[in-house]
């Protein structure tokens, strides 16, 4: 990711512990001028993901190029995915530049 210039916001975190599922979810968004890096850790599930697709809509609505840093997230099911896979088609649309990244693959994926 690089240095941050001095100019940059963080968003306050969100998190979201799912008394239903026993999850626990947090997302924060670091922003720059030209960028935003949105930061999600925990469990992105069918209770979560929609919070990750506004915070992703949120950054590409502003013109902003999104990197999604998945590196403390646990778990992602077909609902996390489709806000990716969203979050990659609207980029493009906007011609604006959406990556993920992740040094650790996520432990477990389900269809």
């Amino acid at each position: 990711m690089g240095r941050l210039s001095e100019n940059c916001r963080v968003r306050e975190p969100f998190i979201d512990s799912s008394l239903a599922t026993g999850n626990c979810f947090e997302i924060h968004s670091v922003h720059s001028a030209e960028s935003t890096v949105v930061i999600v850790a925990g469990e992105v599930d069918l209770c979560t993901a929609p919070r990750l697709a506004e915070e992703l809509q949120r950054s590409l609505h502003a013109g902003r190029n999104t990197i999604v840093d998945l590196e403390r997230v646990e778990f992602m099911d077909c609902a996390g995915l489709r806000a990716l896979v969203s979050a990659s088609a609207g980029a493009q649309l906007g011609r604006t530049h959406f990556s993920v990244r992740s040094e650790e693959h996520t432990s477990e994926l389900q269809s």
